[in-house]
């Protein structure tokens, strides 16, 4: 049992991409040693990778279907995106207790050598506070 197209393949991606600005989204099936597009589904669910071949949660019940033994893996794109969210909900909770970094989300994304000298101020007081 497999994708027939895929079979000659050695490295085979499925990735959704947004279409306009909506929330809509097609799933792309490709090579990626060649970059060829092999199909192009609506949708982004566990039914879109069924009908490519007859990775969010729902992409992994298709790809254990018809790739048993792909390895899973995720693209850079999607990794900083979970990091980012992990990390604005970590930010979220301690403004809860340190009401002092309720205006500094942006200043703690923001490059250290781009600083203005408030900015810097704003650190080393949030940092000489820490410590005591």
């Amino acid at each position: 049992m497999g994708c027939p197209v895929a079979t000659r393949m050695r490295v085979t991606i499925i990735d959704e991409k947004a279409v306009h600005k909506r929330h809509d989204y097609i799933s792309i099936l490709s090579d990626e040693q060649t970059g060829i597009v092999i199909d192009v589904i609506e949708g982004r669910s566990g039914e879109s990778v069924e009908e490519l071949c007859q990775t969010w949660q729902p992409f992994i019940k298709g790809i254990n279907t018809w790739f048993p033994n792909a390895l899973h893996c995720h693209d850079p794109f999607h990794c900083v995106g979970y990091l980012n969210k992990a990390v604005d909900k970590c930010r979220k909770r301690e403004v809860k207790q340190h009401e002092e970094l309720r205006t500094t989300k942006w200043l703690f994304l923001k490059d250290t050598a781009n600083f203005t000298d408030e900015q810097r101020r704003t650190v080393f007081q949030i940092q000489f506070n820490k410590r005591q």
